[in-house]
């Protein structure tokens, strides 16, 4: 449906009223034009000077004087003020009456006019439609076209760093596309020229790809060759390695046995040591054990000697089958006591060589008596001389020999 728009013979058709109207007036004008019942500027101008000499009032003349002209300027303003609101009201009327009136011619075209803007808007977005959808059309074909040209121009950056056999899979099949103007249309040269660039890139990473290929076989073939040489070095180094561990657990064995053997052998002759240091022992204890026997027996009968020369048993001078002489002798003071007895012959002892009696030896004592005699006869002197060293002997203080 097309529009149908007003021409113009349809405007001399229909010509608009024609309404008489004054000349326009500026908008000083006509506020003057609305307050012409008050004064006006000039007047007011003059009603000011009046006033103007009244500066000081000094009496209640003066003062009256100034309260008349400002009443006359108080009139005034508020005459003044009075004819804004008049005017001010009235104008408002006058906007309101325009505004109603303008709705009104409104209401009687807006409805044609909506009309016509939906009609006019309708073909316009149409035609706008149209235009986009064959925008859109172009626009996916020549997108089509960009994008199989760049798959192709793409080819070579995905098969980078591929082996070489797909590369040639992939040069084959390039090989074997067509480039014709059905697919490409207007861009068929730009096809023709990626096509080409592409297999000339593909050849030189095929050519690339081989030569590394190559490499990286001779270079495992040579990786492997030393793994096993380092790994036979590996086995023979293993190999000594157990032998030498071998040798060092054989002479580790050896050495715990010998060690074993000696600590046995130490064990052993500490064992005798020990038995011998008891035996040692046992007979040092015996002996003490002996001493000490005799240094009670000795002290026994020095105390018996001590009771019978106190007792009152012969004369000054008897010998030692009589009683024992109980009066000091100067030898007695200077009697030995240690080295006496020391030197007195044990029970069973033989004498010594130069004694006065080289005879056999004495029979052991078995009362003070006999022991005083034995002592005087070894010594050459008188019994009570005997009776005096054995008295005036201390024999806690003698050392008697151990062995």
């Amino acid at each position: 449906m097309s529009a149908v728009i007003p021409t113009q013979e349809q405007d001399q058709e229909f010509p608009l009223e024609k309404i008489d109207t004054p000349p326009a007036m500026s908008l000083p004008q006509r506020a003057a034009v609305a307050l012409r019942n008050t004064a006006q500027r000039a007047q007011l101008s003059r009603l000011v000077k009046k006033s103007a000499a009244i500066q000081v009032i000094k009496n209640k003349d003066g003062r009256d004087e100034c309260h008349s002209a400002m009443m006359v300027l108080v009139k005034t303003r508020t005459g003044i003020n009075s004819a804004v609101e008049d005017a001010t009201e009235d104008a408002k009327a006058f906007v309101k009456a325009v505004k109603a009136e303008a709705v009104a011619r409104v209401a009687i075209i807006q409805p044609e006019e909506t009309r016509l803007r939906g009609l006019r808007d309708g073909w316009d977005e149409e035609q706008e439609r149209i235009k986009q959808a064959a925008i859109a059309a172009e626009l996916a074909r020549t997108e089509a076209i960009a994008a199989s040209i760049a798959e192709i121009k793409d080819i070579p950056r995905r098969l980078t760093g591929k082996p070489s056999g797909e590369i040639q899979s992939a040069m084959n099949a390039l090989s074997e596309r067509p480039i014709g103007e059905d697919e490409f249309q207007e861009s068929t040269p730009q096809a023709m020229v990626a096509k080409d660039d592409a297999l000339q890139a593909l050849q030189e990473m095929f050519d690339a790809a081989a030569e590394a290929e190559r490499e990286a076989e001779e270079k495992a073939a040579a990786q492997k060759a030393e793994a096993e040489r380092i790994a036979a070095e590996r086995a023979e180094l293993e190999r000594l390695k157990a032998e030498e561990a071998e040798r060092a657990r054989v002479e580790a064995e050896k050495l715990r046995l010998a060690q074993e053997q000696f600590a046995a052998e130490q064990a052993e002759a500490k064992r005798l040591r020990d038995i011998e240091e008891a035996a040692r022992a046992a007979e040092i204890q015996r002996q003490q054990e002996e001493l000490t026997a005799q240094r009670a027996e000795l002290e026994r009968l020095q105390k018996m000697l001590q009771a019978e020369s106190q007792s009152d048993l012969g004369a000054p001078g008897e010998t030692v089958e009589g009683v024992v002489d109980t009066s000091p002798s100067p030898a007695a003071e200077a009697a030995p006591s240690l080295q006496i007895i020391d030197a007195t012959p044990a029970c069973g002892d033989e004498a010594p060589a130069d004694s006065a009696a080289d005879a056999a030896p004495a029979a052991c004592p078995d009362d003070a008596s006999s022991i005083v005699r034995m002592l005087a006869e070894y010594w050459n002197v008188s019994a009570r001389q005997a009776q005096q060293w054995l008295i005036a002997t201390n024999f806690q203080s003698i050392d008697l020999p151990e062995e």
